[in-house]
């Protein structure tokens, strides 16, 4: 067995090594031209990644390794391409084929289950007319899956519809109302799952006064109602909030609400809750050369069998806060390198011994771009979950390397 396992490793590597150099040489010798159809900018790219991975299954105890490649074929357009237009259309597809080097091995994946494609089409339309009115439209479907938890256990494969709204207004130099409408509508292959299925609407409402030319405040709230499948519990979810928009260019913003969210459940075996709420991001390239991000939140999440999260509860609640920096050195403009960091908690308050994770989330990376349309990246990224039950601890390390080409 082992011999097999280390043969299949070796293989795994060297289709990573040829599959880099076959990809250097093919876009390399290719015209670096985007495809024109009018002012639309067709991009197609691929993309090649292999990488290590420690504990594939994210277990506490007897972990398993293994080599991983994933080819990514996809294509973005965008229409126009100018900066400062009124209207703006995107459209992307990307497919990511992930084959495992234990994939069918007898003792770590006796059912065939760690090899996986997932399948993303999105796009979207926004608008920012002379007379005040703003908006977005978006539709994104994808097709994926929840990844086995433990030797034996099956992929969870679904497909997924999102759908995305935005209507504003500004007026009277300092006032704008805004209204957001996000649907998520998530459904599993398997009748087995279906308990899973869930179909979300979320509608915002939001007014902007703007104290300074590029500070504004906010008021603002929301509804938001789920709907599950037995023996899950419908519920509905209401936020009302303050906070900040910050929008000082298109490179440097920011938003952030604090407030208090409702989630009443239909059922009266269950206690309505409420906690604080808090949403919050701030980017930017002030600095030349740098790039860098903030993010905060506290959001309630339903459990799920597909999971195992429903043995702790009906819901959690998720705590967390982190930040990014891109560089590129002055004598390297083509080099940059990225860190990123992110740290939370998933609280369960129906869990009988009161379930908490704590998460680390690091990445750290480089990429190097090349005849213009070539970059090569290596990444290194360490998780690790540190829980009051003892068997949902563990610490993956993942390593990587990947070549992206775009056209």
């Amino acid at each position: 067995m082992r011999k097999k396992q280390t043969s299949t490793t070796v293989i795994s590597l060297w289709m990573t090594v040829f599959g880099l150099v076959f990809c250097s040489i093919a876009i390399v010798s290719s015209p670096a031209y985007a495809l024109w159809v009018g002012q639309s900018q067709i991009n197609p790219f691929l993309e090649l990644k292999g990488s290590y991975e420690s504990n594939i299954y994210r277990v506490n105890e007897d972990t398993d390794s293994d080599t991983i490649i994933t080819l990514s074929p996809g294509v973005h357009i965008e229409y126009p391409t100018g900066q400062g237009s009124s209207i703006k259309a995107v459209a992307d597809y990307r497919a990511d084929i992930t084959v495992y080097g234990h994939h069918g091995d007898e003792t770590i994946d006796p059912d065939e289950q760690l090899n996986t494609i997932d399948h993303r089409l999105g796009g979207y339309v926004t608008f920012n007319l002379p007379s005040g009115l703003l908006g977005k439209a978006g539709y994104v479907f994808t097709v994926s899956s929840i990844a086995p938890d433990y030797k034996g256990d099956t992929r969870n494969d679904y497909k997924q519809h999102t759908l995305e709204g935005v209507i504003g207004y500004r007026f009277a130099d300092r006032y704008k109302i805004e209204f957001d409408y996000t649907g998520r509508f998530q459904n599993f292959d398997e009748s087995e799952f279906s308990a899973d299925d869930i179909h979300s609407n979320t509608m915002d409402l939001l007014g902007f006064y703007q104290i300074r030319p590029k500070l504004s405040t906010l008021l603002g709230g929301a509804y938001a109602l789920f709907d599950r499948q037995d023996p899950f519990i419908d519920s509905e979810e209401y936020r009302a909030y303050g906070g900040f928009e910050y929008e000082l260019s298109e490179k440097t913003e920011g938003l952030l609400k604090v407030g208090v969210a409702s989630r009443q459940f239909d059922s009266d075996a269950l206690d309505d809750v409420t906690d604080l709420f808090l949403d919050g991001h701030l980017r930017s390239e002030y600095l030349e050369r740098t790039q860098w991000t903030l993010n905060l939140f506290r959001h309630y999440h339903d459990t799920a069998l597909s999971d195992l999260t429903v043995e702790n509860g009906i819901y959690y609640i998720s705590t967390g806060f982190g930040g990014s920096v891109k560089h590129s050195l002055a004598t390297l403009p083509n080099m940059s390198f990225v860190a990123e960091l992110t740290l939370s908690k998933d609280s369960y308050p129906d869990d009988p011994d009161d379930r908490e994770d704590n998460f680390i989330d690091a990445n750290v990376g480089l990429n190097y771009k090349f005849y213009k349309y070539l970059s090569l990246g290596a990444a290194y990224n360490y998780i690790n979950r540190d829980s009051n039950i003892d068997v949902r601890n563990y610490t993956n390390h993942l390593a990587m390397m990947r070549i992206r080409g775009l056209i």
